[in-house]
């Protein structure tokens, strides 16, 4: 408890502190500020919203969050909705090149069966005497076919090994081309039937890659040592 002149004193600088602080020096408000923040009470005060206008809500703000959320989400679909078409044509475009493939492999096919019944069958009028029939070559499209033309002729034709010396000069360099067929299905009939001779020849050495590359290969291995190396070693005896 301040008595006396201190007291006036002190009731002086609280007037002045509240009423005029141009009066007080700097470092004397700065103690009174301080002693009272000291022994003061101090209050809590909290502060309930009534309504919305409390928050500064930015509604374009959210509803462009929004529309931008909703805008990924729709681009993820759009992504996924390519990436589905990206595949669904690359698988049409694989089912349409089998398909022609299959197609090709079952016209291939037709044709053969065709011309061996047709063999078989004699179901094409032409002359029986060798000597008459025409001294022509199909275009066979396998290697049974080819041993079929030179053995027994199809399509009415004479068969390839009745040749005159004037129609083999003619067929030269396609009867050149398919003996080295008819020389491997002649060293293989001792313990294969043609057929499978054939069959098994296109298989080794890759008859639907190319026919002249598979005659071509079949000619250099008929000159290895032992003979057929890549048949026998696949087919052995």
């Amino acid at each position: 408890m301040i008595n006396g002149v201190g007291f006036l004193l002190c009731s002086a600088a609280l007037w002045a502190y509240h009423n005029s602080r141009t009066l007080l020096p700097d470092s004397l408000i700065t103690r009174i500020e301080k002693f009272g923040a000291d022994r003061l009470e101090s209050k809590r005060v909290v502060v309930k919203a009534d309504d919305d206008n409390f928050i500064d809500f930015d509604e374009e703000l959210h509803r462009a969050i929004k529309q931008s959320t909703e805008r990924q989400l729709l681009n993820k679909v759009y992504e996924s909705q390519e990436t589905l078409k990206r595949k669904y044509n690359e698988q049409t475009d694989g089912f349409r090149t089998e398909m022609k493939r299959l197609r090709k492999s079952m016209k291939s096919a037709t044709q053969r069966i065709d011309r061996v019944v047709l063999y078989h069958t004699n179901s094409r009028r032409a002359p029986q005497d060798n000597n008459i029939r025409p001294e022509v070559m199909s275009d066979c499209t396998s290697l049974h076919e080819f041993w079929l033309e030179y053995q027994f002729g199809i399509n009415g034709n004479m068969p390839v090994s009745k040749f005159s010396k004037a129609g083999k000069r003619k067929n030269k360099h396609k009867i050149s081309l398919r003996m080295k067929l008819v020389k491997a299905v002649k060293l293989l009939l001792p313990h294969t039937p043609a057929i499978n001779g054939c069959e098994r020849l296109e298989i080794v050495y890759k008859f639907d890659d190319g026919m002249a590359r598979c005659l071509r290969e079949i000619g250099r291995e008929l000159k290895a040592t032992p003979v057929l190396p890549k048949y026998f070693t696949k087919y052995p005896i």
